[in-house]
């Protein structure tokens, strides 16, 4: 049986009031999570980890996450990546779910790897490039709009 000592105690309880403070109310805490949203926080801001209700999701999107962050610290960059990869889904035939978040774990996957403001490039056989350009509401099709954070989401 392990023994914990008071400062153990301490340290777990400062996680956990970190998290929570991170996490939206009422959401299921996960504590694999904890590290990763606490960086991403850092980075993107609590704001955006609440918004988007990230701690809802599940260990590997949130360590995916974490990641995808770290390489890309700065929110602005990061939203300008993250639109392209969902602009490039959308304009494929695939919409984005009625959410406040509308990233899928395989736009984090992107975004972890596209970490300069050059284009991503993915090769084979359904390989594609993306450039890094902003996006305005005048470029989106029908039934999207950018929301209060700059992310394309579908209009409800």
């Amino acid at each position: 049986m392990e023994s914990y000592t008071q400062s153990d105690v301490d340290v777990d309880a400062k996680q956990w009031a970190r998290f929570v403070d991170v996490a939206d109310p009422g959401a299921v805490l996960k504590k694999e999570c904890i590290a990763p949203l606490t960086k991403v926080s850092g980075y993107w801001g609590n704001e955006k980890v609440r918004h988007y209700q990230w701690a809802s999701k599940g260990a590997k999107y949130c360590k995916v996450l974490g990641t995808a962050a770290s390489r890309n610290p700065g929110w602005g960059e990061a939203s300008i990546k993250l639109n392209q990869i969902l602009l490039k889904r959308i304009t494929g035939g695939h919409s984005l779910r009625i959410s406040a978040n509308p990233l899928d774990l395989i736009d984090l996957k992107y975004l972890k790897t596209w970490q300069n403001q050059d284009k991503l490039e993915k090769k084979g056989s359904k390989g594609f490039t993306l450039r890094y350009q902003p996006i305005s509401n005048s470029d989106l099709p029908a039934g999207y709009t950018l929301d209060q954070y700059g992310l394309i989401v579908s209009r409800e």
